[in-house]
């Protein structure tokens, strides 16, 4: 379950003001990544480092909020295992062998993202988008990573574990959104900094605890009591506090497909459709298993024209995903469209191997496709495949 949690996905765009890229420019770029998307899925980092931009990425850290001078030195002395350690951190989490993706890629000007999507356990997909530039010779390179799951940017959260490094008061109060903290408080926080900082589970979850629910509520203390609670594979609090920190992060779309997954796994299937359709309308990514999941979740609510309407958008934006054409097979079974859903059958017998006379659709636990070989559309479809 906490797995499923810690998803998914997408990008922000630069449309503003841009002049169209050249066709030389977005080439050379999507190649250069596509070397990139092959060292991740072999897990070598030393490709990968070789076209990190650290200048870029250090600048970004700093921003984020004032660092102490040790924090600074830290970084320096430990800054490629640093890197690593978060960059991997940012990658959807392994399953079985599926591979990592590149499904979204955009560059024109020097700058651009790509989004990078893994299929997860049941019929979910994670995503991770980087963020590219072109350096001053025209070289490919990473300047950051967001994860679309439970976690910020990886330059900020680079800067959040600095943070925790040498937790002084001026350091605590500027980490944490309440400005009212006393003097107590400031002292309580920066303790469960060090907490966090010597991975010491038991003193982080008994300081937290005892803090005012304000505090409890803060992005960075939940997001690392979230984290920590998983590392320690302590699901009852994870579980607990899954639904709170994702909530706190509703009004941003990089969260809002780990949002959907909670509610999805809590039995909430409005809420789920409505964060995911967030994340859809407001990133707008060129592939077909956010729609596809969207037409699922339509169907399930009873809203047979949403869920044909995202299956058609999923198979429109990526043909070569089986996915949408199961959506829109079921979508068009659930409304009785059963002379359109034969596309969708002959697709998924040309395109991915399946088998689909009446004995092997009855088996399938949908019980539209009962009704629909009992149809003269199926039988007539099935005659003309033999």
């Amino acid at each position: 379950m906490m797995n499923s949690a810690r998803v998914l996905i997408a990008a922000t765009l630069w449309l503003v003001g841009m002049v169209p890229a050249t066709a030389d420019e977005t080439t050379d770029a999507m190649q250069a990544f596509e070397r990139v998307v092959v060292a991740i899925n072999e897990k070598s980092f030393e490709p990968i480092k070789a076209v990190v931009d650290r200048s870029e990425l250090t600048k970004r850290i700093y921003a984020v909020r004032p660092s102490e001078p040790n924090s600074r030195q830290a970084l320096e002395n430990q800054y490629w295992e640093m890197v690593e350690h978060f960059f991997w951190a940012g990658m959807p989490v392994a399953h079985r062998d599926h591979q990592l993706e590149s499904v979204h890629f955009w560059f024109q000007n020097g700058k651009g993202f790509a989004v990078l999507r893994r299929r997860q356990p049941g019929y979910s997909f994670a995503f991770t988008r980087i963020d590219l530039m072109a350096d001053s010779r025209g070289r490919l390179k990473i300047v950051d990573v967001q994860p679309f799951n439970a976690r910020p940017p990886m330059s900020v959260d680079l800067a959040d574990y600095l943070a925790t490094f040498q937790p002084t008061r001026a350091t605590t109060r500027a980490l944490m959104k309440a400005n009212d903290l006393s003097d107590t408080e400031v002292f309580q926080v920066s303790e469960l900094l060090k907490a966090y900082r010597d991975r010491d589970s038991a003193r982080y979850f008994k300081i937290f605890d005892g803090l005012d629910k304000r505090l409890q509520e803060d992005e960075l203390l939940a997001r690392f009591n979230l984290l920590l609670a998983m590392r320690s594979n302590d699901l009852n609090r994870g579980a607990d506090f899954i639904i709170s920190y994702v909530q706190l992060q509703q009004e941003k779309a990089p969260f809002s497909v780990a949002l959907a997954e909670t509610h999805i796994l809590m039995g909430d299937l409005e809420s789920g459709y409505q964060a995911l359709l967030q994340f859809q309308q407001h990133y707008k990514l060129d592939e077909g298993a956010v729609p596809a999941r969207l037409s699922a979740l339509a169907l399930a609510l009873g809203d047979l024209e949403s869920a044909e309407s995202h299956a058609l958008e999923a198979v429109k934006l990526e043909p070569a995903l089986e996915l949408g054409w199961w959506s829109l097979l079921r979508a068009r079974a659930a409304a009785q469209s059963y002379a359109p859903a034969t596309e969708a059958l002959t697709r998924l017998e040309d395109d991915f191997g399946h088998t689909l006379n009446a004995a092997k659709l009855k088996r399938d636990p949908y019980r539209a496709f009962g009704d629909l070989v009992e149809s003269q559309a199926f039988k007539d479809w099935r005659a003309s495949r033999e």
